[in-house]
């Protein structure tokens, strides 16, 4: 399968029928500025929050804990970043890694109160999101792209598993594929959004990592591993 623009562009065009499924699984789409396509959410300080709240645990609990936060009068970057580490600890702990996630949250904090991130441009932004303990790139991407329409692209282990599959290979780095993504889609804030909720669904539903339902697949008319399996084709995962 080809390359490069056209089949970035095909699988998105794919994606737009699929985005009314979204909501279902909590990603709300609508024009690239809102920010309702995180979970409904409105506040880019919640979005930020959940953002590291939700590495390696389920978004349930992510939601759960942003909840538990507000009720505790945490819901917002001065109150959070004033508060004790051992109040934050114990609010975070249904989710993983919680202690670290504590500090994150209170250098995360920080920041929102000495800089105004809408303000900065992507570099200077993720540059300022990576100096907080805790935060990669994958969440320095995903706040700086949904709290701030930003254009930039988190790059998740189920987007590369599943444009691998399709047939898209974009480079073997973290900042290659990002960048060739970026200039697949002309930097479109709108169509990076749909990108990134519509990979996390299909990689829970379809996609999985050891099972795929390419049937039913929303991208099987644009991927190789549907096509090879339909064909009836063994697939070897590396």
């Amino acid at each position: 399968m080809e390359t490069g623009e056209k089949t970035l562009r095909d699988i998105t065009g794919a994606l737009e029928d699929f985005k009314k499924e979204l909501p279902k699984y909590g990603w709300f789409p609508g024009p690239g500025e809102s920010l309702e396509w995180w979970a409904g959410y409105r506040d880019p300080f919640h979005i930020a929050v959940t953002a590291v709240l939700v590495k390696l645990s389920r978004w349930e609990q992510a939601d759960a804990t942003l909840r538990r936060l507000t009720s505790m009068g945490l819901g917002e970057p001065r109150a959070l970043a004033n508060a004790s580490l051992e109040l934050v600890e114990g609010a975070l702990k249904s989710v993983s890694l919680w202690r670290s996630k504590a500090q994150t949250l209170k250098e995360l904090s920080k920041l929102f109160l000495s800089h105004d991130l809408a303000r900065e441009d992507v570099r200077e932004g993720r540059r300022l999101l990576l100096n907080v303990h805790g935060v990669g790139y994958e969440t320095a991407d995903s706040i700086l792209l949904f709290a701030f329409n930003k254009s930039t692209m988190p790059v998740s282990r189920q987007t590369l598993r599943i444009l691998g599959r399709v047939g898209l290979k974009l480079g073997a780095s973290y900042e290659r594929v990002r960048l060739g993504i970026l200039e697949s889609l002309g930097g479109d804030v709108y169509m990076l959004k749909l990108l990134h909720s519509s990979m996390t669904v299909i990689a829970r539903v379809y996609c999985k990592a050891k099972a795929t339902k390419c049937g039913s697949c929303p991208l099987k008319r644009a991927c190789n591993h549907a096509l090879e399996t339909s064909q009836g084709r063994i697939i070897v995962e590396s």
